[in-house]
């Protein structure tokens, strides 16, 4: 498989971490972005350009397509991109021991400071060159001094369309996205394009808070950085501590290097959008909790602000005793980058497999307490459960997959409720399926749940998904979008709470900045634009009685009500 992703330097100008686009190709060429490749020496049934498709995985949802080689041969791979692009980073994933160049037309790059990572086992090691400015619309990957047979099972090449390359690119936040009083890492990209060094500079970051009323421009932090070296990149990072919540615009200058724009919103309380099974190369805006990421991909969520978590086994481990458990989850709770995930708790109702379960999640949490762990939930939440989530989970996810459940909504309520008695709703997240399993889900159908569950829970903190991989066209997508509607943006509800007085309340992420409102027939017909704060209300009293007001539609907020 061959994946080139663009990594723009701001989501379509407003939305700065980078996810990716990812382009494919299993046999020579990528019909939909024009990328062909030829392998060579060619091997005997090989025809040139072509790929075996062994049906092996590197992850669960990826089929891996390998070029072999054996000992003794000097094989190049020249990619063709179809387009002029900025390349920023190519990673080779392989079996085998071996020297690698990376060239274009103008540059040739050793490997040997890559970044390698070996396994025992084929096919899982890694080379990884990052932080490359190569202008280019041609790639070729030569492997020689090979210590026995070479077998490169995927080929990653990251990088953004020319026509958007500036000097600075590809802006970051260590937590995303960044939480109002919460500090935050921001880094950005200094890119070097050009066969001469740059020399070393001060870069500026400003920002400018655009929620209830607009803030003048404030330098929010300043780097003098080291030289860049010609066709490389280098990281400018600083610290912030963004005060409110809304949107701001985010301005880097300095170095010659032009400037960066970008919007950016920062939410009032932290939020979670967990995925189970997902790769870094998705087009997912939102994602913060990618379920089982490990070594690499690891390291890229971090560098994207989100939460890489190992995968553990719970229920599916059934006979292990107490101690066992504590065991096998400190293991990996050392072992991994960021924490784990355990799949699952909670199948026999508060039985001996629940309260071992639940014990063992106390000693372990004890033993590792800046480990994240997180609790896949299936069934009721027992009280059993519940105490241990309280003291020792970091997230809870209560799996409600409507298709297996027949459509079932009021599930949501009972563990809403379940939630709230325990004194955990703050750490739960419902577990939505957006899978093609039973019939599957289509988009309405996903939202509808959406909407359900912010009425029904808005103090619940996100919401997760099973899976990324085995859905229907644009599904993730779409998914994705519904995180940013319904949990970053003004989330906009009204009801009445004493005659002729209503309260307005906005229980999404970030401030409302204008609130387009008028009143109903029987009242005044003239619109009203208040702000009201994430988590905040505002009381309305009506110009005339039995007026109802409305809340008009705006791209700028979600609006709950007239269902």
């Amino acid at each position: 498989m061959i994946r080139a992703i663009g990594l723009a330097a701001a989501w379509l100008a407003v939305f700065p971490v980078s996810a990716g686009e990812l382009l494919t190709n299993n046999g020579g060429r990528a019909a939909d972005h024009g990328i062909t490749y030829a392998a060579t020496p060619v091997q005997a049934g090989w025809p040139e350009g072509s790929v075996l498709t062994d049906g092996n995985t590197r992850t669960s949802h990826y089929a891996a397509t390998s070029l072999r080689w054996p000992a003794g041969t000097t094989p190049r791979i020249e990619f063709a991109l179809g387009r002029q692009m900025l390349v920023t980073e190519v990673v080779v994933w392989f079996s085998g021991r071996f020297r690698a160049d990376i060239s274009t037309a103008q540059i040739r790059l050793d490997c040997a400071d890559a970044e390698w990572r070996h396994a025992d086992y084929p096919a899982t090691s890694s080379m990884r060159v990052k932080d490359l400015a190569l202008r280019t619309d041609a790639v070729t990957l030569e492997i020689a001094d090979a210590a026995g047979p070479v077998e490169v099972t995927e080929v990653e090449i990251w990088g953004e369309p020319t026509g958007d390359v500036s000097g600075f690119g590809d802006l970051r936040f260590s937590v995303w996205p960044p939480v109002g009083g919460e500090r935050v890492t921001v880094s950005v990209a200094l890119r070097n394009v050009f066969g001469r060094a740059l020399l070393p500079d001060r870069v500026t970051f400003r920002a400018a808070l655009h929620a209830l009323f607009d803030d003048e421009e404030q330098v929010i932090g300043e780097v003098d950085t080291e030289g860049v070296p010609p066709r490389k990149a280098h990281r400018a990072v600083i610290e912030w501590t963004p005060r409110d919540s809304g949107w701001y615009t985010i301005r880097v200058t300095g170095g010659g290097m032009g400037e960066l724009e970008a919007q950016v919103p920062v939410v009032r309380t932290p939020l979670y959008f967990a995925w189970y099974g997902v790769s870094p190369g998705q087009p997912l805006k939102w994602v913060n909790v990618a379920m089982h990421a490990r070594g690499l991909e690891a390291e890229r969520w971090i560098e994207r602000g989100a939460l890489p978590l190992s995968w553990a086994g719970g229920y599916c481990y059934k006979e292990k005793t107490e101690g066992e458990f504590v065991t096998y989850w400190g293991d990996l709770l050392a072992q991994s980058e960021r924490g784990i995930a355990i799949d699952e708790f909670g199948c026999d109702y508060g039985g001996e497999v629940d309260q071992k379960m639940a014990a063992a999640l106390r000693r372990v949490k004890a033993e590792h307490p800046d480990g994240f762990v997180l609790a896949w939930s299936a069934g009721p939440l027992s009280d059993v459960l519940t105490a241990g989530y309280r003291e020792s989970a970091n997230l809870v996810l209560p799996e409600v997959y409507m298709q297996y459940l027949g459509w079932h909504y009021p599930v949501f309520d009972r563990i809403a409720e379940q939630a709230r008695a325990a004194g955990i709703a703050d750490k739960t997240v419902f577990g939505l399926c957006t899978t093609t399993d039973k019939g599957g889900v289509t988009k309405e159908q996903l939202e509808e749940q959406f909407r359900y569950i912010k009425r029904l829970a808005p103090e619940f903190p996100g919401v997760a998904f099973y899976n990324a991989y085995r859905v229907a066209p644009g599904m993730i997508e779409w998914a994705d979008e519904l995180c940013y509607r319904y949990f970053i943006a003004p989330v906009l509800t009204v009801k009445e709470s004493e005659r002729d007085e209503w309260i307005l309340r906005n229980i999404g992420g970030i401030d409302a900045r204008d609130v387009w409102m008028k009143w109903g027939e029987r009242g005044d017909s003239r619109p009203l634009f208040l702000p009201v704060r994430a988590g905040g209300a505002v009381r309305l009293k009506a110009p005339v009685r039995g007026a109802r007001p409305i809340i008009v539609e705006s791209f700028a907020y979600t609006v709950l009500d007239g269902d």
